[in-house]
């Protein structure tokens, strides 16, 4: 958790928030696949309008990640995307806190005139960087 909390801290600008306790009889028996009293850690992270939630379980014990990373044409959650202006100087600052660069992503957008990296948070969630100018407007 607290590696987790450095990295999108320190690395992407998000603030702490909240640290509910949560309630052992909660609903996630279902979503972790086991009927048990739950034991877990949640900490809210706020960028601007943006919240994430980190939680690190304790009971149930966590399940290791497979080993490759998810497929991007996976049905669900494939990234979370955020602007920098240098993304190259971004992405370098985040491995320093236990993130890794994926190499192979590093693109220049011509159409956009931008510039995108992904790199992987310490559990190897893919975090997309972008350096696209104000002018592009995704909303």
């Amino acid at each position: 958790m607290q590696r987790s909390i450095a990295f999108y801290r320190d690395g992407l600008g998000f603030e702490p928030g909240t640290q509910p306790t949560v309630d052992p009889t909660f609903g996630y028996e279902g979503l972790v696949g086991v009927e048990t009293p739950l034991t877990m850690i949640n900490q809210f992270m706020r960028l601007g309008a943006m919240v994430i939630e980190l939680i690190e379980f304790r009971s149930p014990s966590p399940v290791e990640p497979d080993s490759a990373p998810r497929m991007m044409n996976k049905i669900g959650y494939t990234h979370l995307s955020l602007r920098y202006p240098d993304v190259f100087a971004k992405a370098r600052q985040l491995e320093t806190l236990g993130g890794a660069i994926v190499h192979s992503s590093r693109t220049r957008e011509e159409m956009f005139g931008g510039e995108i990296i992904f790199v992987l948070d310490p559990d190897g969630n893919r975090i997309e960087l972008m350096s696209y100018g104000d002018e592009v407007q995704f909303a």
